[in-house]
């Protein structure tokens, strides 16, 4: 807190002309530095007492101080980690988190787009994703892992526990959509899998599978001249789990496959089976006994 108060020359909590408005000035550092705006916060007052102003030490300065405030201890870095970023060793982050901090107040919310998602369908946001996913599963108290609105392109992606709450929440707003073509799964014949997570959500959005092509494939091919197909969702080795509202697209074999699981509860889910050859391929439920 006391960076911040270096940076602004004030303390934090500052009172405006009406009693009832405050403005909290982490929060507003944390939110400049996600719309890339944070040279807006030196103003002309403190730009004229200081003169000549890096802006990339200043943006460096405002990361840390965000860091170092987060409501999860294990996000905050450690003053070995701090020194090695104010001297721009370490790039604005601690070792495995997000480019930009998750705003102070709202750390239980992990926001794809904060660790370098682009919701334009054509960047790959598979690392962003599970960075995010990271965090949360790490944070010992509730969290979320929220897609915006948007098209995010995600490939073969595992995300695993065990977390450090039983209430963990992936909140898709937006559209996810695999790799073009097929066989980028490795033969594992899953895209999107949740696995060993016990008090999982998983609700809203579209997974789009885009198995046309492996479709076309198999409809020109002899039996066995193509690969098999990745399943859009796999829910593996978990408990407690709800899958709500979700809506599944083109997927290249099922479309939700439950396996070694306990307490799994599907409703609300909407599959779209384009033009398929086999259209019954809808969902494989294995639970454990």
């Amino acid at each position: 807190m006391m960076l911040f108060e270096i940076i602004s020359r004030k303390r934090n909590l500052k009172q405006t002309a009406e009693p009832s408005t405050e403005a909290f000035f982490p929060v507003l550092v944390a939110r400049k530095l996600l719309e890339g705006e944070v040279a807006s916060l030196l103003g002309s007052e403190l730009l004229l007492l200081l003169g000549d102003v890096s802006l990339e030490e200043f943006d460096r300065a405002c990361k840390v101080a965000c860091w170092c405030i987060q409501d999860s201890e294990s996000s905050r870095p450690t003053m070995a980690e701090v020194v090695q970023m104010l001297e721009g060793l370490l790039a604005g982050a601690p070792p495995r988190r997000a480019p930009v901090p998750p705003e102070p107040g709202a750390a239980a919310v992990y926001n794809v787009v904060r660790y370098g998602a682009r919701g334009d369908g054509a960047a790959d946001s598979t690392q962003p994703f599970l960075l995010a996913w990271a965090d949360a599963c790490r944070s010992t108290s509730p969290a979320m892992v929220y897609v915006p609105p948007g098209r995010y392109l995600v490939g073969s992606a595992t995300f695993a526990g065990p977390c450090g709450s039983r209430a963990v929440t992936f909140y898709n707003a937006g559209t996810v959509v695999a790799p073009d073509g097929y066989g980028w799964d490795g033969a594992t014949g899953r895209w999107i899998t949740f696995e060993s997570v016990e008090g999982l959500t998983v609700t809203g959005g579209t997974l789009d599978g885009r198995g046309e092509a492996l479709w076309a494939c198999k409809q020109n091919q002899p039996p066995g001249g193509c690969p098999t197909g990745a399943s859009s969702l796999t829910i593996w080795n978990s408990r407690d789990v709800v899958v709500d509202g979700v809506r599944s697209v083109s997927s290249e074999l099922f479309h939700v496959v439950v396996m070694q699981c306990r307490g799994v509860n599907v409703h609300s889910v909407g599959l779209d089976f384009g033009v398929a050859p086999n259209p019954l391929n809808c969902c494989s439920f294995s639970q454990r006994t």
